[in-house]
């Protein structure tokens, strides 16, 4: 039709009705594509007609991972790659077909009709530790055979009329030319579309399936130190074990074509169709780099907790504050009464004053440390030193210590693997890895009261059993006593973090 003819909608016509015709006809499309395309690239790639193999050795990787303070050894190989009966193409098979003014759809069917589709590997896993007993190692023949497996996918794509149209034969076999067609859409910094533009998306997928009546799985040891792998074998043979694993493969591959259809594959379509418009005109161009993404990282504690510890501690302060404001409150009602008193209430008023006073420089004077006091037994007095001095030794140990220890104990294909000290606790630790972790508040909070104050709390009370009353008097030194037992409470911080 106007203005470009009438030749791609007959040529369209013409694959639609050879697609649809039977395979036994001779015109059918999908005998063409399994007989005179899939066919002879197969044969001539393994000698046999709809198979691909790929001898020697496809992927050889070792990487070192250590796991609770262990460092292992992981190799992993895969070699001798088989892709059997690929010349099995059937309905529905869909090659660029429209389904809207902007959107197309594709979708193809292999392992039909009785011919499934497999897929062979030979695996090799080799995990070794620090000793040569804590070594694992299996050779593996495996075996995916697939049934009616099912693909579609469908697209949303605007293509520039005006490119399409101007195409040269130089570009016409460079696929980055024909991605350029479609416009790329305008990127930020981090290389991610701008969604409030009018025109965006220019590309998206619209639709991933990936479906199959059953998917089967077969294990063949060649060589196994883990003896699960024969029994894993054998019970993927059984009904059962077939139909568990194709229900759990299809909804594995369910969730995969959602994420792959979701807005990650979107970011690289985009970015794939920024590239396409400099790598046409240089496909030695260099890829452009953007910014990588600012991953905001969570604090590992609950804020909540630091919420309740530091609301405690404005309660606390405002506690002291009501406290002094009440006593200063009170000497100046105490002071103003005083001042309309008669004369004879002042004078003993001052005289019990200077009682107090002569009673408390009297106690003071005449008493001894309780260190020295004959009023306490010897027995008391000798032991209280060396209680406190055992309870910071206590504090000390528990601190610093190991004070519980996570052992991992697994089994892989009834093969035992034993992880020793995984993860270990301690109160010294978890401070410092609450710091390096981003939980500074938590970190000084368990510091202060569980770190500190235990030891401040019994030094205080060691110093008081041996200072004078001279020095510290017997009312100071009682009220030091209360304040200590009152707020004891606090170095039990640790136990909520």
């Amino acid at each position: 039709t106007s203005p470009y003819g009438d030749l791609i909608s007959n040529v369209k016509t013409f694959l639609q009705k050879a697609i649809s015709e039977p395979p036994q006809n001779p015109l059918s499309a999908i005998r063409i594509i399994n007989e005179m395309i899939i066919g002879p690239v197969t044969k001539a790639q393994s000698n046999i007609t709809g198979n691909l193999f790929y001898p020697g050795t496809l992927l050889d990787e070792s990487v070192s991972i250590e796991i609770g303070g262990i460092e292992s050894a992981v190799n992993v190989l895969l070699s001798d790659v088989t892709i059997e009966h690929l010349d099995t193409v059937g309905n529905p098979f869909k090659v660029i077909d429209p389904i809207g003014a902007n959107a197309v759809t594709s979708s193809t069917t292999f392992g039909v009709p009785d011919d499934q589709l497999k897929v062979k590997v030979t695996l090799y896993v080799k995990i070794s530790g620090d000793s040569d007993s804590d070594v694992l190692e299996d050779k593996l023949d495996i075996t995916l055979q697939v049934a009616d497996l099912s693909m579609l996918l469908s697209t949303f794509l605007k293509v520039s009329t005006h490119r399409l149209e101007n195409i040269t034969l130089v570009d016409f076999l460079n696929g980055y030319c024909w991605a350029a067609m479609i416009p790329a859409p305008s990127l930020d910094e981090y290389g991610v579309g701008q969604y409030e533009t009018e025109d965006y998306p220019t590309a998206t997928i619209m639709d991933l399936a990936l479906t199959f009546s059953s998917m089967q799985l077969n294990i063949d040891c060649i060589s196994c130190s883990s003896k699960g792998f024969e029994e894993l074998s054998k019970r993927l043979q059984t009904p059962e074990g077939k139909k568990s694993f194709s229900v759990t493969a299809g909804t594995f591959f369910s969730r995969l074509m959602e994420m792959m259809g979701g807005k990650i594959s979107q970011v690289f379509v985009d970015r794939a169709l920024n590239e396409a418009q400099g790598k046409c005109a240089n496909p030695k161009s260099a890829a452009t780099n953007y910014k990588a993404f600012d991953v905001q990282s969570q604090e590992p504690y609950p804020k909540v907790l630091v919420s309740i510890i530091c609301f405690g501690l404005f309660l606390l302060t405002i506690s002291f504050a009501v406290k002094e404001c009440l006593v200063r409150r009170l000497r100046q009602m105490e002071r103003e009464r005083l001042k309309n008193a008669p004369n004879e209430e002042i004078s003993r008023r001052i005289q019990q004053e200077y009682r107090d006073k002569a009673y408390q420089d009297t106690l003071d004077s005449s008493t001894d440390p309780m260190f020295l006091s004959p009023v306490i037994s010897l027995s008391v007095r000798v032991l209280v030193p060396f209680i406190i001095i055992g309870n910071i030794i206590l504090f000390l140990t528990g601190h610093l210590s190991l004070g519980a220890s996570v052992a991992i104990n697994a089994g892989l294909a009834e093969q035992k693997v034993m992880i020793y000290h995984f993860y270990e606790f301690s109160m010294f630790r978890s401070a410092v890895q609450m710091w390096t972790s981003g939980a500074k508040i938590l970190s000084v909070l368990t510091f202060a009261f569980s770190g500190v104050w235990p030891y401040s709390k019994q030094l205080v009370i060691l110093g008081l059993w041996f200072t004078p009353p001279n020095r510290v008097s017997v009312k100071r030194r009682g009220a030091i006593y209360d304040w200590l037992d009152l707020y004891s409470k606090w170095s039990l911080v640790d136990i909520f973090v």
